[in-house]
Protein backbone atom coordinates (compact mmCIF):
# COMPACT_ATOMS: atom_id res chain seq x y z
CA UNK A 1 0.00 0.00 0.00
CA UNK A 2 1.33 3.65 -1.16
CA UNK A 3 2.71 5.39 1.78
CA UNK A 4 0.12 8.35 1.57
CA UNK A 5 -2.71 5.50 2.33
CA UNK A 6 -1.17 4.16 5.57
CA UNK A 7 -3.44 6.46 7.93
CA UNK A 8 -5.85 4.93 6.62
CA UNK A 9 -4.74 1.59 6.89
CA UNK A 10 -4.25 2.25 10.39
CA UNK A 11 -7.40 3.78 10.73
CA UNK A 12 -9.20 0.37 9.01
CA UNK A 13 -7.13 -2.00 11.56
CA UNK A 14 -8.33 0.57 14.49
CA UNK A 15 -11.95 -0.25 13.03
CA UNK A 16 -11.39 -3.89 12.66
CA UNK A 17 -9.86 -3.85 16.23
CA UNK A 18 -12.85 -2.26 17.90
CA UNK A 19 -15.51 -5.44 16.54
CA UNK A 20 -13.17 -7.90 18.00
CA UNK A 21 -11.73 -6.35 21.15
CA UNK A 22 -12.68 -7.71 24.86
CA UNK A 23 -14.56 -5.37 26.72
CA UNK A 24 -13.07 -2.07 28.52
CA UNK A 25 -15.29 0.52 30.88
CA UNK A 26 -15.90 3.28 29.09
CA UNK A 27 -18.14 6.15 28.90
CA UNK A 28 -21.48 5.83 29.12
CA UNK A 29 -22.19 8.82 27.05
CA UNK A 30 -24.74 8.52 24.51
CA UNK A 31 -25.59 8.76 20.93
CA UNK A 32 -24.74 9.52 17.45
CA UNK A 33 -25.97 13.10 16.60
CA UNK A 34 -24.55 16.09 15.37
CA UNK A 35 -21.57 13.80 13.52
CA UNK A 36 -19.99 16.09 11.06
CA UNK A 37 -20.41 14.92 7.25
CA UNK A 38 -16.82 15.06 7.47
CA UNK A 39 -16.53 12.86 9.50
CA UNK A 40 -13.49 9.90 8.90
CA UNK A 41 -13.57 7.93 11.90
CA UNK A 42 -16.08 5.55 10.55
CA UNK A 43 -17.75 5.56 13.95
CA UNK A 44 -21.63 6.94 14.04
CA UNK A 45 -22.19 6.84 18.06
CA UNK A 46 -20.09 7.94 20.99
CA UNK A 47 -19.50 4.78 22.01
CA UNK A 48 -17.98 3.70 18.93
CA UNK A 49 -15.66 6.74 19.24
CA UNK A 50 -14.14 5.83 22.58
CA UNK A 51 -13.85 2.41 21.47
CA UNK A 52 -11.90 3.10 18.41
CA UNK A 53 -9.99 5.64 20.43
CA UNK A 54 -8.92 3.44 23.14
CA UNK A 55 -8.03 0.70 20.44
CA UNK A 56 -5.96 3.48 19.07
CA UNK A 57 -3.28 2.67 22.35
CA UNK A 58 -1.04 -0.39 21.43
CA UNK A 59 -0.54 -0.95 25.36
CA UNK A 60 -3.10 -2.93 27.23
CA UNK A 61 -1.63 -0.58 30.28
CA UNK A 62 -2.11 2.47 28.35
CA UNK A 63 -5.89 1.57 27.19
CA UNK A 64 -6.59 0.47 30.77
CA UNK A 65 -5.42 3.81 32.34
CA UNK A 66 -7.21 5.52 29.58
CA UNK A 67 -10.59 3.43 30.17
CA UNK A 68 -10.26 4.32 34.19
CA UNK A 69 -9.38 8.07 33.50
CA UNK A 70 -12.48 8.17 31.41
CA UNK A 71 -14.88 6.46 33.54
CA UNK A 72 -14.27 9.30 36.71
CA UNK A 73 -14.78 12.13 34.37
CA UNK A 74 -18.09 9.99 33.17
CA UNK A 75 -19.03 9.38 36.56
CA UNK A 76 -18.60 13.34 37.59
CA UNK A 77 -20.51 14.50 34.26
CA UNK A 78 -23.30 11.91 35.49
CA UNK A 79 -23.59 13.65 38.72
CA UNK A 80 -24.13 16.53 37.39
CA UNK A 81 -27.62 18.08 38.40
CA UNK A 82 -29.36 18.95 34.96
CA UNK A 83 -28.85 22.82 34.97
CA UNK A 84 -25.95 24.05 37.16
CA UNK A 85 -24.44 27.17 37.45
CA UNK A 86 -21.01 26.08 37.80
CA UNK A 87 -20.67 23.03 34.79
CA UNK A 88 -23.72 24.10 32.41
CA UNK A 89 -25.81 21.70 31.41
CA UNK A 90 -25.18 18.08 32.27
CA UNK A 91 -24.21 16.44 28.78
CA UNK A 92 -25.61 13.89 27.00
CA UNK A 93 -23.35 13.22 24.21
CA UNK A 94 -19.82 13.48 23.54
CA UNK A 95 -20.32 16.91 21.84
CA UNK A 96 -22.18 18.33 23.98
CA UNK A 97 -18.99 18.36 26.60
CA UNK A 98 -17.79 22.29 27.39
CA UNK A 99 -14.88 23.52 28.58
CA UNK A 100 -16.70 24.63 31.60
CA UNK A 101 -16.79 21.07 32.01
CA UNK A 102 -13.86 20.11 32.03
CA UNK A 103 -12.97 23.40 34.43
CA UNK A 104 -15.20 21.99 37.04
CA UNK A 105 -14.10 18.33 36.33
CA UNK A 106 -10.56 20.57 37.50
CA UNK A 107 -12.03 21.81 40.57
CA UNK A 108 -14.04 19.02 41.91
CA UNK A 109 -10.83 17.17 41.88
CA UNK A 110 -9.34 19.80 43.29
CA UNK A 111 -11.67 20.30 45.97
CA UNK A 112 -11.59 16.19 46.85
CA UNK A 113 -7.33 16.59 47.10
CA UNK A 114 -6.80 14.64 44.17
CA UNK A 115 -2.74 14.70 43.78
CA UNK A 116 -2.22 17.00 41.53
CA UNK A 117 -0.09 14.37 39.54
CA UNK A 118 -3.57 12.47 38.88
CA UNK A 119 -5.28 15.26 37.96
CA UNK A 120 -2.84 16.07 35.30
CA UNK A 121 -2.97 12.84 33.98
CA UNK A 122 -7.10 12.33 34.29
CA UNK A 123 -7.38 15.96 32.51
CA UNK A 124 -4.57 14.39 29.83
CA UNK A 125 -7.03 11.38 29.20
CA UNK A 126 -9.59 13.73 28.00
CA UNK A 127 -7.56 15.68 26.11
CA UNK A 128 -5.97 12.79 24.22
CA UNK A 129 -9.68 11.20 23.57
CA UNK A 130 -11.35 14.78 22.50
CA UNK A 131 -7.96 15.77 20.20
CA UNK A 132 -8.41 12.00 18.26
CA UNK A 133 -12.58 12.55 17.96
CA UNK A 134 -11.43 16.09 16.07
CA UNK A 135 -8.79 14.86 14.61
CA UNK A 136 -10.73 11.94 12.84
CA UNK A 137 -13.48 14.50 12.14
CA UNK A 138 -16.15 13.24 14.63
CA UNK A 139 -16.22 16.29 16.61
CA UNK A 140 -15.81 19.79 14.91
CA UNK A 141 -14.14 21.30 18.01
CA UNK A 142 -11.76 19.95 20.21
CA UNK A 143 -12.84 21.99 23.53
CA UNK A 144 -10.00 20.04 25.91
CA UNK A 145 -7.20 21.89 23.68
CA UNK A 146 -7.87 24.92 25.57
CA UNK A 147 -7.29 23.78 28.79
CA UNK A 148 -4.09 23.47 30.28
CA UNK A 149 -2.49 20.94 32.51
CA UNK A 150 -2.20 21.59 36.23
CA UNK A 151 1.29 22.19 37.36
CA UNK A 152 2.72 19.29 39.87
CA UNK A 153 6.22 18.58 41.24
CA UNK A 154 8.29 16.18 38.95
CA UNK A 155 8.80 14.07 42.13
CA UNK A 156 11.70 12.17 40.27
CA UNK A 157 14.12 12.93 43.24
CA UNK A 158 11.82 11.00 45.24
CA UNK A 159 11.77 8.33 43.49
CA UNK A 160 15.71 7.60 42.84
CA UNK A 161 18.15 5.75 44.66
CA UNK A 162 21.06 6.44 46.00
CA UNK A 163 23.90 4.04 44.61
CA UNK A 164 23.99 2.13 47.89
CA UNK A 165 20.66 2.01 48.19
CA UNK A 166 20.42 0.14 44.79
CA UNK A 167 23.28 -2.14 45.93
CA UNK A 168 21.37 -2.66 49.24
CA UNK A 169 18.37 -3.91 47.63
CA UNK A 170 20.31 -6.27 45.29
CA UNK A 171 21.92 -8.28 47.57
CA UNK A 172 19.17 -8.64 49.89
CA UNK A 173 17.56 -10.06 47.07
CA UNK A 174 17.57 -14.14 47.38
CA UNK A 175 19.76 -15.40 44.38
CA UNK A 176 18.47 -16.36 41.56
CA UNK A 177 15.14 -14.79 39.72
CA UNK A 178 14.99 -12.30 42.52
CA UNK A 179 18.66 -10.87 42.07
CA UNK A 180 18.86 -11.07 38.73
CA UNK A 181 15.12 -9.11 38.26
CA UNK A 182 16.71 -6.42 40.17
CA UNK A 183 20.29 -6.37 38.66
CA UNK A 184 18.76 -6.76 35.09
CA UNK A 185 16.35 -3.56 35.70
CA UNK A 186 18.86 -1.49 37.30
CA UNK A 187 21.47 -2.25 34.55
CA UNK A 188 18.90 -2.07 31.56
CA UNK A 189 17.07 0.43 32.95
CA UNK A 190 13.83 -0.83 31.38
CA UNK A 191 10.34 -0.80 32.51
CA UNK A 192 8.74 -3.08 33.84
CA UNK A 193 6.71 -4.44 31.09
CA UNK A 194 10.18 -4.88 29.40
CA UNK A 195 11.33 -6.94 31.68
CA UNK A 196 8.67 -9.33 31.62
CA UNK A 197 8.68 -9.62 27.44
CA UNK A 198 12.57 -10.62 27.20
CA UNK A 199 12.43 -14.30 25.75
CA UNK A 200 16.19 -16.13 25.58
CA UNK A 201 16.18 -14.89 21.71
CA UNK A 202 16.18 -11.18 22.85
CA UNK A 203 19.69 -11.76 24.50
CA UNK A 204 22.27 -11.67 22.08
CA UNK A 205 26.31 -12.02 23.09
CA UNK A 206 29.16 -9.98 21.45
CA UNK A 207 32.60 -10.02 22.91
CA UNK A 208 32.75 -8.65 26.13
CA UNK A 209 28.49 -7.63 26.49
CA UNK A 210 25.56 -8.29 26.18
CA UNK A 211 22.71 -6.84 24.34
CA UNK A 212 19.23 -7.24 25.06
CA UNK A 213 16.52 -6.68 22.59
CA UNK A 214 13.88 -4.54 24.79
CA UNK A 215 10.18 -3.99 23.19
CA UNK A 216 8.81 -0.41 24.19
CA UNK A 217 6.13 1.64 24.48
CA UNK A 218 4.51 1.99 20.76
CA UNK A 219 5.49 -1.13 19.80
CA UNK A 220 9.34 0.74 19.54
CA UNK A 221 12.28 -1.71 19.70
CA UNK A 222 15.83 -0.82 21.03
CA UNK A 223 18.94 -3.06 22.31
CA UNK A 224 20.17 -2.19 25.39
CA UNK A 225 24.27 -3.10 25.86
CA UNK A 226 24.87 -4.73 29.61
CA UNK A 227 27.97 -6.10 30.88
CA UNK A 228 28.71 -9.59 29.87
CA UNK A 229 29.26 -11.09 33.71
CA UNK A 230 25.04 -10.78 33.43
CA UNK A 231 24.96 -13.54 31.42
CA UNK A 232 26.01 -16.25 34.27
CA UNK A 233 22.98 -15.16 36.52
CA UNK A 234 20.85 -15.25 33.62
CA UNK A 235 22.14 -18.48 32.51
CA UNK A 236 21.61 -19.96 36.09
CA UNK A 237 17.59 -19.04 35.68
CA UNK A 238 17.77 -21.20 32.29
CA UNK A 239 18.26 -24.36 33.40
CA UNK A 240 14.84 -24.79 34.83
CA UNK A 241 13.16 -22.15 32.61
CA UNK A 242 9.63 -23.66 31.21
CA UNK A 243 8.19 -20.81 29.44
CA UNK A 244 10.51 -19.35 27.11
CA UNK A 245 10.61 -15.71 28.52
CA UNK A 246 13.73 -14.89 30.80
CA UNK A 247 11.95 -14.20 33.97
CA UNK A 248 8.95 -16.63 34.70
CA UNK A 249 6.72 -17.23 38.08
CA UNK A 250 7.56 -20.22 40.56
CA UNK A 251 4.80 -21.95 38.51
CA UNK A 252 6.52 -21.88 34.74
CA UNK A 253 4.84 -18.75 33.16
CA UNK A 254 5.22 -15.14 32.45
CA UNK A 255 6.23 -13.53 35.38
CA UNK A 256 3.30 -10.80 36.45
CA UNK A 257 3.25 -7.33 36.78
CA UNK A 258 2.85 -7.53 40.53
CA UNK A 259 4.94 -10.65 40.72
CA UNK A 260 8.01 -7.84 39.50
CA UNK A 261 6.52 -4.89 41.99
CA UNK A 262 6.82 -7.81 45.44
CA UNK A 263 10.18 -8.53 44.09
CA UNK A 264 11.04 -4.96 44.40
CA UNK A 265 9.28 -4.30 47.86
CA UNK A 266 10.52 -7.41 49.28
CA UNK A 267 14.54 -6.69 48.59
CA UNK A 268 13.65 -3.27 49.75
CA UNK A 269 12.26 -4.29 52.82
CA UNK A 270 15.12 -6.50 53.78
CA UNK A 271 17.27 -3.34 53.05
CA UNK A 272 15.74 -1.45 55.21
CA UNK A 273 14.14 0.91 52.99
CA UNK A 274 11.42 2.20 54.70
CA UNK A 275 9.70 4.66 51.42
CA UNK A 276 7.73 3.18 48.72
CA UNK A 277 9.87 1.71 46.29
CA UNK A 278 8.45 0.70 42.48
CA UNK A 279 10.45 -1.50 39.59
CA UNK A 280 10.19 2.26 38.13
CA UNK A 281 12.71 3.90 40.85
CA UNK A 282 15.38 1.50 39.23
CA UNK A 283 15.12 2.88 36.02
CA UNK A 284 14.94 6.37 37.67
CA UNK A 285 18.37 5.44 39.20
CA UNK A 286 20.31 4.34 36.08
CA UNK A 287 19.44 7.60 34.51
CA UNK A 288 20.48 9.55 37.40
CA UNK A 289 23.29 7.71 37.92
CA UNK A 290 25.18 6.49 35.15
CA UNK A 291 24.77 10.90 33.99
CA UNK A 292 26.54 11.95 37.18
CA UNK A 293 29.14 9.17 36.34
CA UNK A 294 29.75 11.27 32.50
CA UNK A 295 27.65 9.19 30.14
CA UNK A 296 26.25 11.36 27.53
CA UNK A 297 22.81 12.67 27.63
CA UNK A 298 21.97 11.18 23.90
CA UNK A 299 23.37 7.78 25.02
CA UNK A 300 21.07 7.59 27.85
CA UNK A 301 18.13 9.21 26.14
CA UNK A 302 18.85 5.61 23.62
CA UNK A 303 19.22 3.28 26.03
CA UNK A 304 15.99 4.06 28.18
CA UNK A 305 13.59 4.54 24.95
CA UNK A 306 13.25 8.21 25.40
CA UNK A 307 11.54 9.95 22.35
CA UNK A 308 12.45 13.13 23.59
CA UNK A 309 15.73 14.21 24.88
CA UNK A 310 14.41 16.66 27.08
CA UNK A 311 12.71 13.73 29.55
CA UNK A 312 16.45 12.56 29.92
CA UNK A 313 17.25 15.91 30.58
CA UNK A 314 14.91 16.10 33.58
CA UNK A 315 17.71 13.82 35.50
CA UNK A 316 20.61 16.50 34.96
CA UNK A 317 19.42 19.16 37.02
CA UNK A 318 19.08 16.00 40.05
CA UNK A 319 22.73 14.78 39.03
CA UNK A 320 25.61 15.91 36.99
CA UNK A 321 30.55 0.48 24.93
CA UNK A 322 27.68 3.13 24.16
CA UNK A 323 25.01 2.14 26.81
CA UNK A 324 24.51 3.92 29.56
CA UNK A 325 24.67 0.65 31.58
CA UNK A 326 28.21 0.86 30.86
CA UNK A 327 28.80 3.70 33.62
CA UNK A 328 27.66 2.15 36.03
CA UNK A 329 29.38 1.11 39.30
CA UNK A 330 30.47 -2.51 38.17
CA UNK A 331 30.06 -3.59 41.95
CA UNK A 332 26.21 -3.84 41.78
CA UNK A 333 26.52 -5.98 38.52
CA UNK A 334 28.77 -8.49 39.75
CA UNK A 335 27.14 -11.36 42.31
CA UNK A 336 28.35 -11.26 45.74
CA UNK A 337 27.86 -13.67 48.47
Amino acid sequence: MPESFRPVRELLEAAAAFRKSSKLPVLSLGGGAAVPSENRSGATTDQQMLRLWLDSKRSKHTRRAYAQDLKVFNDFLAALPPQSAEGGRRPDKLHEITVMHIEAFLRHMERHKVPPRTQARRLSSIKSLLTFAQQTGYLHFNVGSVVKLPPFPDGIAERILSESEVHACIYAAPKGRDRAVLRFLYSTGCRNEELRRVRWEHLHYREARMAVQLFGKGGRTRYVAVPLDLRTELEGLRRANMSGFVFESCGGKQLGEKDVWRIVQRAARRAGITRQISPHCFRHSHASHALSRGADIQVVQKTLGHTSIRTTGDYLHIERGDSSAMYLDPSALGDVE
